[in-house]
């Protein structure tokens, strides 16, 4: 397993920017990586955003969408000045989960790389974080980064049921972080335990 391309979504917020920096520093310790730079414009907001325009539909796809790429651009040019990174940048319009898992299938994506949650945080709290729906939509290794990155990974936990899928994330771990500690736990739950509390069953029993 290797990182050969990597798929990072950004609505431009703070978050999804320590997603780019750390697809970019995954990338610059893996030779020959490419990072592609995706922003998803949800397709009911800009159907909203139509109504309280008094610019035709066209022009105001069209003004977002040029937005968008300048800003994709600056983002590029930034991790590119820095460092010798294959970068690319897409701009799509549709649902945004669905758009990223899409193009992760397109780009045979190694990892798809976000952040734990966008710029609308409350709508998040209610309707859930674009990490969460993107999970339930693609089979492909999804990175999650919750804080800026400054250093490589250091420790990695990786929990494990013993599945094929379990040995996919320890391959992936020391993929990504590949001078890290590994801890590699499994959790055993003992069958029927809530019931078994629930029946005042003694915790010598239990254990």
């Amino acid at each position: 397993m290797n990182l050969k391309t990597m798929l990072v979504a950004t609505d431009f917020s703070e978050p999804s920017r320590s997603a780019i920096v750390r697809a970019a520093a995954l990338a610059a310790a893996a030779a020959g990586s490419r990072i592609e730079i995706l922003h998803a414009i949800d397709r009911l907001s800009l159907q909203s955003l139509r109504r309280l325009l008094t610019s035709s539909p066209a022009d105001a796809e069209r003004e977002l969408v040029e937005k968008a790429n300048i800003e994709l651009r600056h983002l590029s040019e930034s991790l590119t000045r820095h460092n010798a990174l294959n970068v690319e940048t897409l701009v799509t319009i549709g649902n945004v989960a669905g758009e990223i898992a899409r193009r992760a299938e397109e780009l045979d994506a190694s990892l798809v790389v976000l952040g734990a949650r966008g710029a609308n945080f409350v709508r998040e709290a209610f309707l859930g974080t674009t990490a969460e729906k993107v999970v339930r939509k693609t089979s492909r290794p999804l990175l999650v980064v919750r804080s800026p990155a400054a250093e490589p990974y250091r420790r990695v936990l990786v929990p494990v049921d013993f599945s094929p899928h379990s040995r996919n994330a320890l391959d992936l771990a020391r993929v990504i972080a590949p001078r890290a500690s590994h801890l590699v736990l499994h959790a055993f739950e003992v069958p029927f335990e809530s019931q078994l509390r629930y029946a005042s069953v003694d915790e010598d029993t239990v254990a």
